[in-house]
């Protein structure tokens, strides 16, 4: 082939590519722009809800008062947001009206699905696909219509959690006023902490800065986990010999909370587990100097 066939080649080449590009931008993005709801008006008496994709299935289950997640206690904040997405009136721009770019976008199945159940009766099912132009939108459409629309709302957030993201990571709730001694052992180092004549003192007798105390202890209203430690994480923590330990007392004696951490190593953190719950959390490194500081961490002037 000659140079100049080549370059109309080329060029015929290039026209192609942009009458493809034309015709899918047309039958992408419908000319008046109209804005739907995604999500049903009515949501009363939903008491199932499945988050469903090739990665996991997540199922959020009503008993009762009470949602728990695949059987798991539930994060009541993530539960809090799925609601108030549920509630969301505004409406989401249709931006394709074409089943052949269902596959592009993601809405054919391929990302999650998002069905709410009343009882045995499926309320709505609406697929969610890829990121959508803006970086908190997503594409979606209902169940048996073609229309695309992009979705920016407060589900954008939970739509590729997993499981563990959404079960409940409180370590403990103690009110810090309760709290009238503690106990720590950092690495076999141990220092107790408790109550005084209305203040604080330490055992080794050295001066306590009250405001680095009180900040300690707030952090046990609620003290939450980072995650939920995977199978390879809960096998690599030993807690029969833990490598930090924390004990609450109130004012009786009695045990208000007993926490054991273990290290697992780099970025992994430490291993947590509460006295009474076997569930094993997470927790990044540096934050067990929030949580039980060395005992000069809470001395006064340092």
């Amino acid at each position: 082939m000659s140079p100049r066939q080549l370059k109309w080649a080329a060029v015929a080449m290039v026209m192609a590519v942009l009458l493809w590009v034309v015709s899918e931008r047309t039958a992408e993005q419908p000319d008046d722009r109209e804005t739907r709801r995604v999500l049903p008006e009515q949501v009363e008496g939903v008491d199932r809800i499945v988050f469903a994709s090739l990665e996991d299935t997540v199922e959020l289950r009503r008993t009762g008062g009470t949602w728990t997640v695949n059987g798991f206690e539930i994060d009541n904040t993530r539960l809090a947001t799925l609601f108030t997405a549920l509630q969301d009136s505004v409406g989401s721009e249709i931006v394709a009206t074409s089943a052949a770019v269902h596959g592009r976008m993601g809405v054919d199945g391929s990302g999650t699905t998002f069905t709410l159940f009343r009882g045995d009766d499926v309320v709505a099912t609406v697929l969610f696909g890829n990121k959508g132009a803006g970086e908190s939108s997503i594409y979606a459409r209902n169940e048996g219509d073609d229309l695309v629309y992009r979705y920016d709302g407060p589900l954008t957030q939970l739509v590729a959690l997993r499981v563990n993201d959404w079960r409940n990571k409180v370590l403990v709730d103690v009110p810090m006023e309760s709290i009238a001694r503690v106990e720590v052992d950092r690495a076999g180092i141990r220092y107790v902490l408790a109550r005084r004549d209305g203040g604080w003192a330490l055992s080794s007798g050295a001066a306590v800065d009250l405001e680095k105390v009180a900040l300690m202890l707030s952090r046990f209203q609620p003290l939450q986990a980072r995650r939920i430690a995977d199978g390879e994480h809960r096998a690599a923590a030993d807690f029969r010999i833990p490598d930090r330990r924390i004990t609450l007392f109130d004012a009786a004696g009695d045990t208000l909370a007993a926490i054991v951490y273990d290290s697992i190593g780099g970025e992994a953190g430490f291993a947590v587990r509460v006295t009474g719950d076997e569930t094993v959390y997470q927790v990044p490194r540096w934050t067990l100097d929030q949580i039980m500081p060395p005992e000069e961490g809470l001395r006064a002037g340092n």
